[in-house]
Protein backbone atom coordinates (compact mmCIF):
# COMPACT_ATOMS: atom_id res chain seq x y z
CA UNK A 1 0.00 0.00 0.00
CA UNK A 2 1.28 3.34 -1.16
CA UNK A 3 -0.80 6.52 -0.58
CA UNK A 4 0.08 9.96 -1.82
CA UNK A 5 -2.04 11.96 0.63
CA UNK A 6 -3.25 15.04 -0.79
CA UNK A 7 -1.53 16.94 1.21
CA UNK A 8 1.89 15.54 1.06
CA UNK A 9 1.04 16.65 -3.12
CA UNK A 10 0.35 20.16 -1.59
CA UNK A 11 3.48 20.39 0.45
CA UNK A 12 5.54 19.25 -2.66
CA UNK A 13 4.12 22.33 -4.86
CA UNK A 14 4.44 24.84 -1.91
CA UNK A 15 8.46 23.70 -2.23
CA UNK A 16 8.26 24.50 -6.33
CA UNK A 17 9.62 28.25 -6.92
CA UNK A 18 7.33 31.21 -6.72
CA UNK A 19 8.19 31.43 -10.83
CA UNK A 20 7.00 27.79 -11.15
CA UNK A 21 4.03 27.78 -9.51
CA UNK A 22 0.14 29.51 -10.18
CA UNK A 23 -2.62 29.80 -8.53
CA UNK A 24 -6.83 28.37 -9.15
CA UNK A 25 -9.60 29.72 -7.59
CA UNK A 26 -13.00 28.17 -7.26
CA UNK A 27 -16.20 29.92 -6.27
CA UNK A 28 -19.24 27.66 -5.67
CA UNK A 29 -22.64 29.75 -4.96
CA UNK A 30 -24.63 28.09 -1.86
CA UNK A 31 -28.11 28.91 -2.52
CA UNK A 32 -30.84 31.03 -3.49
CA UNK A 33 -29.17 34.28 -1.86
CA UNK A 34 -26.25 34.27 -3.70
CA UNK A 35 -23.99 33.36 -0.65
CA UNK A 36 -20.59 31.48 -1.51
CA UNK A 37 -17.73 29.80 -0.35
CA UNK A 38 -14.31 29.82 -2.05
CA UNK A 39 -11.10 27.60 -2.34
CA UNK A 40 -7.93 28.54 -3.45
CA UNK A 41 -4.94 26.68 -3.72
CA UNK A 42 -1.88 25.99 -6.40
CA UNK A 43 -0.99 24.34 -9.24
CA UNK A 44 2.45 23.95 -10.63
CA UNK A 45 3.43 25.26 -14.52
CA UNK A 46 5.72 24.67 -17.10
CA UNK A 47 7.65 21.45 -17.37
CA UNK A 48 6.49 20.16 -14.13
CA UNK A 49 2.52 20.60 -14.83
CA UNK A 50 3.41 18.92 -18.49
CA UNK A 51 5.66 15.96 -16.95
CA UNK A 52 3.06 15.14 -14.30
CA UNK A 53 0.05 16.18 -16.49
CA UNK A 54 -2.11 13.16 -15.25
CA UNK A 55 -1.24 13.20 -11.81
CA UNK A 56 -1.97 17.04 -11.68
CA UNK A 57 -5.58 16.83 -13.38
CA UNK A 58 -7.06 13.85 -10.85
CA UNK A 59 -5.82 16.81 -8.02
CA UNK A 60 -7.71 19.40 -9.32
CA UNK A 61 -10.48 17.09 -9.94
CA UNK A 62 -10.47 16.05 -6.21
CA UNK A 63 -10.21 19.65 -4.98
CA UNK A 64 -12.96 20.46 -7.05
CA UNK A 65 -15.06 17.01 -5.74
CA UNK A 66 -14.07 17.85 -1.99
CA UNK A 67 -15.57 21.71 -2.43
CA UNK A 68 -18.93 20.17 -3.97
CA UNK A 69 -19.88 17.20 -2.01
CA UNK A 70 -18.95 19.99 1.32
CA UNK A 71 -21.29 22.30 -0.22
CA UNK A 72 -23.67 21.24 -3.28
CA UNK A 73 -25.17 24.72 -4.55
CA UNK A 74 -26.05 26.30 -7.88
CA UNK A 75 -22.53 26.28 -9.85
CA UNK A 76 -19.34 26.71 -9.69
CA UNK A 77 -16.98 28.87 -11.22
CA UNK A 78 -13.10 28.09 -11.90
CA UNK A 79 -10.48 31.13 -12.27
CA UNK A 80 -7.06 30.39 -13.56
CA UNK A 81 -4.61 31.95 -15.86
CA UNK A 82 -6.50 31.25 -19.75
CA UNK A 83 -3.24 31.91 -21.19
CA UNK A 84 -1.60 28.86 -19.85
CA UNK A 85 -2.86 26.59 -22.30
CA UNK A 86 -1.76 23.51 -20.47
CA UNK A 87 -3.85 24.27 -17.76
CA UNK A 88 -6.94 25.38 -20.11
CA UNK A 89 -7.47 22.08 -21.78
CA UNK A 90 -6.32 20.10 -18.21
CA UNK A 91 -9.58 22.19 -16.92
CA UNK A 92 -11.91 22.11 -19.21
CA UNK A 93 -11.39 18.07 -19.24
CA UNK A 94 -11.69 18.26 -15.32
CA UNK A 95 -14.92 19.60 -15.46
CA UNK A 96 -16.28 17.72 -18.50
CA UNK A 97 -15.41 14.45 -16.18
CA UNK A 98 -18.93 16.08 -13.79
CA UNK A 99 -20.89 15.41 -17.08
CA UNK A 100 -22.59 18.41 -16.46
CA UNK A 101 -24.73 18.52 -19.51
CA UNK A 102 -26.18 14.91 -19.38
CA UNK A 103 -29.61 15.10 -19.60
CA UNK A 104 -30.46 12.13 -16.92
CA UNK A 105 -28.88 12.24 -13.43
CA UNK A 106 -27.40 9.08 -14.36
CA UNK A 107 -24.11 10.01 -13.86
CA UNK A 108 -20.87 8.13 -13.40
CA UNK A 109 -17.99 8.64 -11.45
CA UNK A 110 -17.24 12.28 -10.21
CA UNK A 111 -20.80 13.03 -12.00
CA UNK A 112 -22.62 11.38 -9.26
CA UNK A 113 -21.88 14.13 -7.25
CA UNK A 114 -24.31 16.34 -10.12
CA UNK A 115 -26.88 13.75 -9.68
CA UNK A 116 -27.17 14.19 -5.76
CA UNK A 117 -26.94 17.74 -6.12
CA UNK A 118 -29.45 18.39 -8.93
CA UNK A 119 -31.83 15.93 -6.50
CA UNK A 120 -31.21 18.45 -3.83
CA UNK A 121 -31.71 21.65 -6.04
CA UNK A 122 -35.05 20.42 -6.38
CA UNK A 123 -36.04 20.81 -2.98
CA UNK A 124 -33.98 24.13 -2.49
CA UNK A 125 -35.48 25.47 -5.18
CA UNK A 126 -32.22 25.84 -7.78
CA UNK A 127 -32.16 25.23 -11.16
CA UNK A 128 -29.25 22.28 -12.90
CA UNK A 129 -25.79 22.99 -11.60
CA UNK A 130 -23.99 24.26 -14.11
CA UNK A 131 -19.90 25.09 -14.55
CA UNK A 132 -17.80 28.48 -15.27
CA UNK A 133 -14.13 28.43 -16.80
CA UNK A 134 -12.93 32.64 -16.00
CA UNK A 135 -9.65 34.29 -16.33
CA UNK A 136 -8.41 35.05 -12.94
CA UNK A 137 -8.61 38.60 -13.90
CA UNK A 138 -12.48 38.33 -14.11
CA UNK A 139 -12.20 37.09 -10.07
CA UNK A 140 -15.04 39.27 -8.23
CA UNK A 141 -15.30 41.76 -5.69
CA UNK A 142 -17.02 39.54 -2.96
CA UNK A 143 -19.23 40.79 -0.15
CA UNK A 144 -17.65 38.95 3.10
CA UNK A 145 -21.13 39.33 4.90
CA UNK A 146 -22.64 36.67 2.13
CA UNK A 147 -19.90 34.12 2.36
CA UNK A 148 -22.17 30.82 3.84
CA UNK A 149 -21.24 29.72 7.34
CA UNK A 150 -23.56 26.76 8.56
CA UNK A 151 -23.83 28.51 11.78
CA UNK A 152 -23.41 31.86 12.59
CA UNK A 153 -24.12 32.78 16.72
CA UNK A 154 -26.40 34.60 17.34
CA UNK A 155 -28.28 35.33 20.52
CA UNK A 156 -26.66 32.52 22.63
CA UNK A 157 -28.93 32.93 26.02
CA UNK A 158 -31.87 32.10 24.60
CA UNK A 159 -30.86 29.31 21.64
CA UNK A 160 -29.48 27.53 24.67
CA UNK A 161 -32.73 28.39 26.85
CA UNK A 162 -34.39 26.36 23.79
CA UNK A 163 -32.09 23.71 23.65
CA UNK A 164 -32.47 22.68 27.65
CA UNK A 165 -36.29 22.94 26.85
CA UNK A 166 -36.80 19.98 24.28
CA UNK A 167 -34.87 18.41 26.76
CA UNK A 168 -36.58 19.03 30.18
CA UNK A 169 -40.36 19.60 28.56
CA UNK A 170 -41.08 16.22 27.77
CA UNK A 171 -43.87 15.51 29.99
CA UNK A 172 -47.52 14.73 27.75
CA UNK A 173 -45.41 13.67 25.06
CA UNK A 174 -44.80 10.61 23.23
CA UNK A 175 -42.16 10.82 20.18
CA UNK A 176 -41.34 7.97 17.95
CA UNK A 177 -37.57 8.08 16.30
CA UNK A 178 -35.75 5.80 14.28
CA UNK A 179 -31.81 6.04 13.88
CA UNK A 180 -31.10 4.28 10.58
CA UNK A 181 -28.10 2.35 9.84
CA UNK A 182 -26.82 0.64 7.08
CA UNK A 183 -26.42 -3.07 9.23
CA UNK A 184 -29.70 -2.16 11.53
CA UNK A 185 -32.06 0.37 12.23
CA UNK A 186 -32.65 0.93 16.02
CA UNK A 187 -36.22 2.52 17.28
CA UNK A 188 -36.92 4.19 20.13
CA UNK A 189 -40.84 5.40 21.67
CA UNK A 190 -39.75 8.55 24.44
CA UNK A 191 -43.19 9.36 26.72
CA UNK A 192 -43.25 11.25 29.15
CA UNK A 193 -39.46 12.18 29.62
CA UNK A 194 -38.64 8.48 29.25
CA UNK A 195 -37.65 5.63 27.50
CA UNK A 196 -40.73 3.49 26.91
CA UNK A 197 -39.92 1.31 23.91
CA UNK A 198 -36.61 0.32 22.26
CA UNK A 199 -35.99 -2.31 19.29
CA UNK A 200 -33.75 -3.11 17.08
CA UNK A 201 -34.05 -4.24 13.71
CA UNK A 202 -31.49 -5.98 11.58
CA UNK A 203 -31.56 -5.23 7.66
CA UNK A 204 -29.20 -4.86 4.41
CA UNK A 205 -30.26 -1.81 2.70
CA UNK A 206 -27.80 -2.54 0.01
CA UNK A 207 -29.98 -5.31 -1.22
CA UNK A 208 -33.78 -3.24 -2.11
CA UNK A 209 -33.94 -3.32 -5.38
CA UNK A 210 -37.10 -0.86 -5.45
CA UNK A 211 -38.17 1.78 -3.07
CA UNK A 212 -41.21 -0.24 -1.40
CA UNK A 213 -38.05 -2.71 0.06
CA UNK A 214 -36.32 0.66 1.27
CA UNK A 215 -39.11 1.99 2.60
CA UNK A 216 -41.41 -0.65 4.24
CA UNK A 217 -38.77 -2.04 7.18
CA UNK A 218 -39.11 1.70 8.11
CA UNK A 219 -42.46 2.51 8.49
CA UNK A 220 -43.17 -1.14 9.82
CA UNK A 221 -40.66 -0.29 12.57
CA UNK A 222 -43.20 2.64 13.08
CA UNK A 223 -45.90 1.21 13.04
CA UNK A 224 -44.57 -1.57 15.40
CA UNK A 225 -43.20 1.02 18.19
CA UNK A 226 -46.91 2.99 18.00
CA UNK A 227 -48.05 -0.86 18.46
CA UNK A 228 -46.10 -1.46 21.61
CA UNK A 229 -47.12 1.86 22.50
CA UNK A 230 -50.42 1.12 22.97
CA UNK A 231 -49.51 -2.42 24.47
CA UNK A 232 -47.77 -0.29 27.16
CA UNK A 233 -50.60 1.69 27.78
CA UNK A 234 -53.20 -1.12 27.87
CA UNK A 235 -50.90 -3.79 29.41
CA UNK A 236 -48.54 -2.26 31.33
CA UNK A 237 -45.76 -4.69 29.58
CA UNK A 238 -44.43 -6.31 26.47
CA UNK A 239 -45.09 -9.46 27.29
CA UNK A 240 -47.29 -9.77 23.96
CA UNK A 241 -44.81 -8.47 21.72
CA UNK A 242 -41.47 -10.56 22.94
CA UNK A 243 -41.02 -12.73 20.43
CA UNK A 244 -40.54 -9.61 17.88
CA UNK A 245 -37.99 -7.98 19.98
CA UNK A 246 -35.29 -10.17 18.75
CA UNK A 247 -33.37 -7.77 16.17
CA UNK A 248 -32.90 -10.74 14.13
CA UNK A 249 -36.39 -11.28 13.33
CA UNK A 250 -37.74 -11.36 9.25
CA UNK A 251 -39.40 -8.56 8.08
CA UNK A 252 -42.48 -10.97 7.43
CA UNK A 253 -42.76 -12.12 11.07
CA UNK A 254 -42.43 -8.68 12.75
CA UNK A 255 -45.21 -7.28 10.20
CA UNK A 256 -47.34 -10.63 11.27
CA UNK A 257 -46.82 -9.41 15.35
CA UNK A 258 -47.56 -5.90 14.44
CA UNK A 259 -50.98 -6.97 12.48
CA UNK A 260 -52.18 -9.20 15.84
CA UNK A 261 -51.60 -6.48 18.01
CA UNK A 262 -53.72 -4.59 15.89
CA UNK A 263 -56.40 -7.14 15.56
CA UNK A 264 -56.17 -7.09 19.49
CA UNK A 265 -57.78 -3.78 19.65
CA UNK A 266 -54.50 -1.21 19.46
CA UNK A 267 -54.66 1.40 17.32
CA UNK A 268 -51.68 2.56 15.19
CA UNK A 269 -52.27 5.44 13.38
CA UNK A 270 -52.49 9.22 14.50
CA UNK A 271 -50.76 8.26 18.14
CA UNK A 272 -47.06 10.12 18.09
CA UNK A 273 -47.24 13.85 18.83
CA UNK A 274 -43.77 13.60 16.69
CA UNK A 275 -41.94 10.94 14.53
CA UNK A 276 -38.30 11.70 13.71
CA UNK A 277 -36.50 9.63 11.39
CA UNK A 278 -32.37 10.06 11.19
CA UNK A 279 -31.57 8.74 7.70
CA UNK A 280 -27.87 7.90 6.25
CA UNK A 281 -28.15 10.14 3.08
CA UNK A 282 -28.60 13.73 2.17
CA UNK A 283 -31.79 15.00 3.43
CA UNK A 284 -33.01 18.49 2.63
CA UNK A 285 -36.29 19.75 4.18
CA UNK A 286 -37.68 16.46 5.42
CA UNK A 287 -36.60 15.47 1.74
CA UNK A 288 -34.19 12.29 1.27
CA UNK A 289 -32.34 14.09 -1.69
CA UNK A 290 -29.12 12.06 -2.42
CA UNK A 291 -29.56 8.59 -3.68
CA UNK A 292 -25.68 7.63 -4.73
CA UNK A 293 -24.70 5.75 -1.60
CA UNK A 294 -23.58 2.62 -0.79
CA UNK A 295 -27.28 1.56 0.63
CA UNK A 296 -29.27 2.34 -2.54
CA UNK A 297 -26.44 0.36 -5.44
CA UNK A 298 -29.53 -1.95 -4.85
CA UNK A 299 -32.18 -0.19 -6.20
CA UNK A 300 -30.14 1.85 -8.61
CA UNK A 301 -28.53 -1.49 -10.30
CA UNK A 302 -32.22 -2.63 -10.84
CA UNK A 303 -32.26 -3.23 -14.91
CA UNK A 304 -36.18 -3.87 -14.47
CA UNK A 305 -37.58 0.33 -12.97
CA UNK A 306 -35.90 4.04 -13.72
CA UNK A 307 -33.66 4.60 -10.38
CA UNK A 308 -34.67 8.23 -11.02
CA UNK A 309 -38.29 7.55 -10.83
CA UNK A 310 -37.91 5.16 -7.98
CA UNK A 311 -35.70 7.18 -5.83
CA UNK A 312 -37.58 10.31 -5.56
CA UNK A 313 -40.86 7.34 -4.13
CA UNK A 314 -37.83 7.57 -0.96
CA UNK A 315 -37.88 10.94 -0.43
CA UNK A 316 -41.64 11.35 0.30
CA UNK A 317 -40.42 8.73 3.74
CA UNK A 318 -41.69 11.88 5.94
CA UNK A 319 -45.56 11.75 4.23
CA UNK A 320 -45.46 8.11 4.40
CA UNK A 321 -44.55 8.04 8.20
CA UNK A 322 -46.85 10.85 8.97
CA UNK A 323 -50.50 8.63 9.39
CA UNK A 324 -48.49 7.26 12.56
CA UNK A 325 -48.11 10.93 13.99
CA UNK A 326 -51.19 12.83 15.33
CA UNK A 327 -52.91 15.38 12.55
CA UNK A 328 -50.47 18.41 11.89
CA UNK A 329 -47.80 17.19 14.34
CA UNK A 330 -44.44 16.88 12.77
CA UNK A 331 -42.57 14.65 10.80
CA UNK A 332 -38.87 15.30 10.96
CA UNK A 333 -36.67 13.56 8.38
CA UNK A 334 -33.13 14.05 8.71
CA UNK A 335 -29.54 12.93 7.88
CA UNK A 336 -28.02 11.20 10.76
CA UNK A 337 -24.91 12.24 11.52
CA UNK A 338 -27.23 15.51 12.15
CA UNK A 339 -29.01 14.10 14.10
CA UNK A 340 -26.35 12.84 16.68
CA UNK A 341 -24.85 16.13 16.09
CA UNK A 342 -28.14 17.82 17.23
CA UNK A 343 -28.29 15.71 20.10
CA UNK A 344 -24.79 16.83 21.25
CA UNK A 345 -25.71 20.43 20.91
CA UNK A 346 -28.47 19.69 23.86
CA UNK A 347 -25.92 17.27 26.06
CA UNK A 348 -23.55 20.35 25.74
CA UNK A 349 -26.43 22.58 27.41
CA UNK A 350 -26.30 20.30 30.42
CA UNK A 351 -23.03 19.63 30.78
CA UNK A 352 -20.33 21.83 33.12
CA UNK A 353 -18.38 23.36 30.82
CA UNK A 354 -19.12 23.20 26.91
CA UNK A 355 -16.48 21.65 24.55
CA UNK A 356 -18.21 23.25 21.96
CA UNK A 357 -16.15 25.66 19.77
CA UNK A 358 -17.79 29.51 19.13
CA UNK A 359 -18.24 28.39 15.35
CA UNK A 360 -18.68 25.23 15.73
CA UNK A 361 -17.74 22.07 15.11
CA UNK A 362 -17.58 18.84 12.91
CA UNK A 363 -18.41 15.17 14.72
CA UNK A 364 -17.55 12.29 12.80
CA UNK A 365 -20.06 8.75 13.30
CA UNK A 366 -17.61 5.87 11.68
CA UNK A 367 -19.47 2.89 10.97
CA UNK A 368 -20.22 1.21 7.51
CA UNK A 369 -19.12 4.44 5.99
CA UNK A 370 -18.14 7.62 7.63
CA UNK A 371 -21.25 10.17 8.57
CA UNK A 372 -20.45 14.10 9.45
CA UNK A 373 -22.81 16.09 11.07
CA UNK A 374 -22.00 19.64 12.58
CA UNK A 375 -22.56 20.51 16.06
CA UNK A 376 -22.89 23.80 17.39
CA UNK A 377 -23.89 25.49 20.33
CA UNK A 378 -28.07 26.65 19.49
CA UNK A 379 -28.05 23.26 17.33
CA UNK A 380 -27.93 22.75 13.97
CA UNK A 381 -29.94 21.39 11.10
CA UNK A 382 -27.55 21.97 8.18
CA UNK A 383 -28.94 21.72 4.27
CA UNK A 384 -25.47 21.08 2.69
CA UNK A 385 -24.28 17.71 1.58
CA UNK A 386 -21.30 18.08 4.16
CA UNK A 387 -20.31 14.42 2.75
CA UNK A 388 -17.00 14.01 4.11
CA UNK A 389 -16.58 10.61 3.32
CA UNK A 390 -16.82 11.58 -0.23
CA UNK A 391 -12.89 13.25 0.08
CA UNK A 392 -10.80 12.49 -2.21
CA UNK A 393 -7.33 12.38 0.00
CA UNK A 394 -5.21 9.78 -1.92
CA UNK A 395 -4.02 10.05 -5.30
CA UNK A 396 -1.43 6.49 -4.83
CA UNK A 397 -2.04 3.47 -4.01
CA UNK A 398 -2.60 3.12 -8.29
CA UNK A 399 -1.99 -1.33 -7.42
CA UNK A 400 -5.35 -1.15 -5.73
CA UNK A 401 -7.31 0.40 -8.01
CA UNK A 402 -7.37 -2.41 -10.18
CA UNK A 403 -9.65 -3.84 -8.31
CA UNK A 404 -13.39 -3.22 -8.27
CA UNK A 405 -14.73 -1.33 -5.26
CA UNK A 406 -16.07 -4.50 -3.52
CA UNK A 407 -13.01 -6.01 -3.28
CA UNK A 408 -12.02 -5.54 0.33
CA UNK A 409 -8.87 -4.50 -0.72
CA UNK A 410 -9.99 -1.39 -3.21
CA UNK A 411 -9.52 1.69 -2.97
CA UNK A 412 -12.38 2.93 -4.83
CA UNK A 413 -15.39 4.11 -3.87
CA UNK A 414 -18.38 2.24 -3.52
CA UNK A 415 -20.72 4.97 -4.57
CA UNK A 416 -18.72 6.36 -7.65
CA UNK A 417 -15.81 4.18 -8.25
CA UNK A 418 -13.48 7.08 -7.60
CA UNK A 419 -10.13 5.51 -6.21
CA UNK A 420 -8.69 7.16 -2.55
CA UNK A 421 -11.86 8.22 -0.71
CA UNK A 422 -12.01 8.72 2.66
CA UNK A 423 -14.81 5.99 2.47
CA UNK A 424 -12.14 3.78 2.33
CA UNK A 425 -9.82 4.71 4.94
CA UNK A 426 -12.42 5.74 8.28
CA UNK A 427 -14.83 3.42 8.04
CA UNK A 428 -15.64 -0.18 8.84
CA UNK A 429 -14.51 -0.53 4.90
CA UNK A 430 -11.19 0.89 5.73
CA UNK A 431 -10.78 -0.92 8.73
CA UNK A 432 -11.10 -4.40 6.33
CA UNK A 433 -9.25 -2.61 3.37
CA UNK A 434 -6.55 -1.71 5.36
CA UNK A 435 -6.02 -5.30 7.68
CA UNK A 436 -6.96 -7.30 5.70
CA UNK A 437 -4.60 -5.96 2.45
CA UNK A 438 -1.61 -5.73 5.17
CA UNK A 439 -2.52 -9.82 6.42
CA UNK A 440 -3.14 -10.76 2.08
CA UNK A 441 0.43 -8.92 1.72
CA UNK A 442 2.18 -10.58 4.46
CA UNK A 443 0.92 -14.18 3.77
CA UNK A 444 -0.36 -13.69 7.41
CA UNK A 445 -2.10 -17.06 8.74
CA UNK A 446 -4.48 -15.08 10.26
CA UNK A 447 -5.74 -14.44 6.97
CA UNK A 448 -6.24 -17.89 5.79
CA UNK A 449 -8.01 -18.28 9.64
CA UNK A 450 -9.86 -15.90 8.57
CA UNK A 451 -11.18 -17.69 5.65
CA UNK A 452 -11.98 -21.17 7.63
CA UNK A 453 -14.06 -18.93 10.05
CA UNK A 454 -16.41 -18.01 6.87
CA UNK A 455 -15.34 -14.30 7.39
CA UNK A 456 -13.95 -13.46 4.29
CA UNK A 457 -14.32 -14.67 0.46
CA UNK A 458 -11.19 -15.31 -1.13
CA UNK A 459 -10.67 -16.95 -4.50
CA UNK A 460 -6.67 -16.57 -5.31
CA UNK A 461 -7.37 -17.96 -8.66
CA UNK A 462 -9.51 -15.41 -9.53
CA UNK A 463 -7.95 -12.66 -7.72
CA UNK A 464 -10.94 -11.76 -5.66
CA UNK A 465 -11.57 -10.80 -1.29
CA UNK A 466 -15.20 -10.23 -0.93
CA UNK A 467 -17.23 -9.49 2.42
CA UNK A 468 -19.42 -12.17 3.36
CA UNK A 469 -23.44 -11.01 2.85
CA UNK A 470 -25.12 -14.74 2.72
CA UNK A 471 -26.56 -16.53 3.96
CA UNK A 472 -25.68 -14.79 7.01
CA UNK A 473 -24.11 -11.03 6.91
CA UNK A 474 -20.70 -11.58 8.51
CA UNK A 475 -19.78 -7.95 8.15
CA UNK A 476 -20.30 -7.04 11.81
CA UNK A 477 -18.47 -10.35 13.38
CA UNK A 478 -15.96 -9.74 11.17
CA UNK A 479 -15.27 -5.97 12.55
CA UNK A 480 -15.53 -7.46 16.04
CA UNK A 481 -12.80 -10.23 15.48
CA UNK A 482 -10.81 -7.72 13.87
CA UNK A 483 -11.14 -5.21 16.55
CA UNK A 484 -10.81 -8.32 19.48
CA UNK A 485 -6.94 -9.03 17.34
CA UNK A 486 -5.48 -5.53 18.79
CA UNK A 487 -5.52 -7.49 22.22
CA UNK A 488 -3.37 -10.06 20.91
CA UNK A 489 -1.22 -7.01 19.59
CA UNK A 490 -1.94 -7.90 15.92
CA UNK A 491 0.35 -4.98 13.75
CA UNK A 492 -1.70 -4.90 10.83
CA UNK A 493 -4.84 -4.19 12.68
CA UNK A 494 -3.03 -1.78 15.07
CA UNK A 495 -1.66 -0.23 11.97
CA UNK A 496 -5.00 -0.11 10.56
CA UNK A 497 -6.62 2.10 13.11
CA UNK A 498 -3.34 4.84 13.48
CA UNK A 499 -3.42 5.09 9.61
CA UNK A 500 -7.13 6.01 10.50
CA UNK A 501 -6.13 8.64 12.62
CA UNK A 502 -3.37 9.87 9.60
CA UNK A 503 -5.98 10.01 7.36
CA UNK A 504 -8.45 11.80 9.74
CA UNK A 505 -5.24 14.41 9.69
CA UNK A 506 -5.12 14.53 6.03
CA UNK A 507 -9.29 15.52 6.04
CA UNK A 508 -8.62 18.10 8.54
CA UNK A 509 -6.22 19.72 6.54
CA UNK A 510 -8.45 19.53 3.33
CA UNK A 511 -11.34 20.79 5.35
CA UNK A 512 -9.12 23.55 6.93
CA UNK A 513 -8.55 25.13 3.23
CA UNK A 514 -12.37 24.72 2.45
CA UNK A 515 -13.99 25.66 5.98
CA UNK A 516 -11.34 27.77 7.99
CA UNK A 517 -13.61 28.72 10.12
CA UNK A 518 -13.99 25.39 12.14
CA UNK A 519 -11.87 24.04 14.46
CA UNK A 520 -9.38 21.17 14.09
CA UNK A 521 -10.60 19.53 16.89
CA UNK A 522 -13.59 16.60 16.26
CA UNK A 523 -16.14 14.41 17.98
CA UNK A 524 -16.18 10.72 16.64
CA UNK A 525 -18.69 8.31 17.42
CA UNK A 526 -19.55 4.93 16.21
CA UNK A 527 -18.53 1.36 17.42
CA UNK A 528 -15.80 0.91 15.20
CA UNK A 529 -14.43 2.74 17.95
CA UNK A 530 -16.17 1.97 21.16
CA UNK A 531 -12.90 -0.15 21.84
CA UNK A 532 -10.57 2.17 23.81
CA UNK A 533 -7.42 0.53 22.03
CA UNK A 534 -8.94 1.06 18.61
CA UNK A 535 -9.64 4.47 19.74
CA UNK A 536 -5.98 5.46 21.34
CA UNK A 537 -4.67 3.87 18.53
CA UNK A 538 -6.65 6.25 15.80
CA UNK A 539 -5.77 9.13 18.02
CA UNK A 540 -2.39 7.92 18.21
CA UNK A 541 -2.08 8.07 14.44
CA UNK A 542 -3.61 11.51 14.18
CA UNK A 543 -1.17 13.22 16.58
CA UNK A 544 1.48 11.68 15.02
CA UNK A 545 0.72 13.15 11.99
CA UNK A 546 0.18 16.28 13.40
CA UNK A 547 0.41 17.21 17.33
CA UNK A 548 -1.91 20.35 17.19
CA UNK A 549 -5.38 18.48 15.49
CA UNK A 550 -7.20 16.27 18.30
CA UNK A 551 -10.26 13.68 18.09
CA UNK A 552 -12.20 13.29 21.38
CA UNK A 553 -15.06 9.94 21.76
CA UNK A 554 -19.11 10.86 22.28
CA UNK A 555 -19.79 8.23 24.85
CA UNK A 556 -21.82 8.30 28.87
CA UNK A 557 -19.17 10.81 29.71
CA UNK A 558 -20.65 13.33 27.40
CA UNK A 559 -24.04 12.64 28.13
CA UNK A 560 -25.55 14.80 30.97
CA UNK A 561 -29.19 15.26 30.10
CA UNK A 562 -31.89 13.68 32.21
CA UNK A 563 -33.07 11.17 29.71
CA UNK A 564 -29.82 10.38 28.28
CA UNK A 565 -28.07 9.90 31.83
CA UNK A 566 -30.83 7.63 33.38
CA UNK A 567 -30.26 4.83 30.08
CA UNK A 568 -29.21 1.53 31.26
CA UNK A 569 -25.68 0.21 29.54
CA UNK A 570 -27.58 -1.95 27.47
CA UNK A 571 -29.62 1.17 26.14
CA UNK A 572 -26.94 3.03 24.96
CA UNK A 573 -26.55 1.86 21.67
CA UNK A 574 -29.79 3.22 21.15
CA UNK A 575 -28.75 6.96 22.54
CA UNK A 576 -29.03 8.70 19.30
CA UNK A 577 -32.66 6.97 18.56
CA UNK A 578 -33.78 8.57 22.39
CA UNK A 579 -32.32 11.66 22.10
CA UNK A 580 -33.66 12.44 18.43
CA UNK A 581 -36.55 12.80 20.48
CA UNK A 582 -35.04 16.06 21.26
CA UNK A 583 -35.65 16.89 17.70
CA UNK A 584 -39.18 16.42 17.68
CA UNK A 585 -39.67 18.16 20.61
CA UNK A 586 -37.89 21.02 19.52
CA UNK A 587 -40.15 21.05 16.30
CA UNK A 588 -43.56 20.87 18.69
CA UNK A 589 -41.32 23.33 21.07
CA UNK A 590 -41.67 26.13 17.86
CA UNK A 591 -45.05 25.50 16.51
CA UNK A 592 -46.45 25.76 20.17
CA UNK A 593 -44.87 28.88 20.44
CA UNK A 594 -46.04 30.45 16.61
Amino acid sequence: MKPLFLSELQERISRLPAGERQEIRLLVWVNKEQEYRKLCFEMPKGETLQGERELYRRYLLAMMNNLLVSFGGAGLELYFDETDQELKSLTEEAVAEFQADSPRNDRKSYGVYLNYINRMNVFLGLGRFAFQLKDLSAWPKLDPEKEYRIYVPQKEEEELKLLKRTATELEGRCICSLDVGGNSIKGAVVKDGRALVLKEYQWYPTGCRTAQEMNDPMLLMVRFLSACTGLMERDGNLAAAEAAFAKNVPYGQLLAETEALERSGICTKGRFDAIVIGFPDIVVHNKIAGGESFKHQGMKNNPDTDYEVEFFKTSDLDELAAPYAKEGAPVVVLNDGNAASYITSVEQTFAPESFIDENGMFCCTIGTEMGTGFISRGGTIQHIPLEGFQHVIDLGNEEYQKYPPADLRSVNSTNTGIPGVVQKYISQMGLFRMALTALWESKDPLFEKLQEMGLIAYNAGADTLYSVLEPEDRRGTLTRFLVSQLSEGCPAVEEAFRMMGKAMGILIDQDRLIFPEITTRRLLSGGIIADDRAFALMREGLRAYNPSYDVMRLDEETMYSPLLRSMTPEQRSFNVAIGSAYIGNRFLTEKNNG
